[in-house]
């Protein structure tokens, strides 16, 4: 008896990695290991030539994650040719373009990380679930 393979992520998904939550005062716990981590698959993600899609909050007035404020911002700026796509709800499905996004590059797997785990980061993991993607949750990039 032979063991499944272990899906290759296809593409990698960044949920609300944004200043607020990775440095200062509202930082999740952990959150210098979690850099780290994160970094780390997005230079393998980089290297490999996947696409790279950033999920970025626009959280309420008077949020750390409020639009245009130091905390919005993306902590690992985009890079040339990634997608950057705007949300207002914790599954990242939800009026974002990022299933028909998956789809135009034949995305089938991919990989999340992100913050915060109980909350986008786990809405989104069963959104694509649900709709029929494989998902690859990196046990050391995401956190709350």
């Amino acid at each position: 008896m032979s063991a499944e393979p272990i899906p290759r992520a296809e593409a990698l998904l960044l949920v609300d990695v944004q200043c607020a939550f990775m440095e200062g005062a509202d930082a999740v716990p952990g959150h210098l290991a979690l850099q780290a981590s994160i970094a780390r698959l997005l230079a393998r993600a980089r290297q490999a030539g996947v696409p790279v899609i950033f999920l970025q909050n626009d959280g309420a007035p008077d949020t750390p994650d409020a639009p245009h404020t130091s905390g919005w911002q993306l902590y690992f700026p985009a890079g040339r040719g990634e997608y950057v796509l705007f949300k207002t709800e914790d599954d990242g499905f939800v009026e974002t373009g990022l299933q028909a996004l998956l789809h135009e590059l034949g995305v089938q797997c991919l990989a999340l990380c992100g913050l915060l785990s109980e909350m986008c980061l786990a809405a989104t993991a069963r959104a694509a679930l649900q709709r029929g993607f494989e998902v690859l949750l990196a046990h050391d990039a995401h956190a709350t």
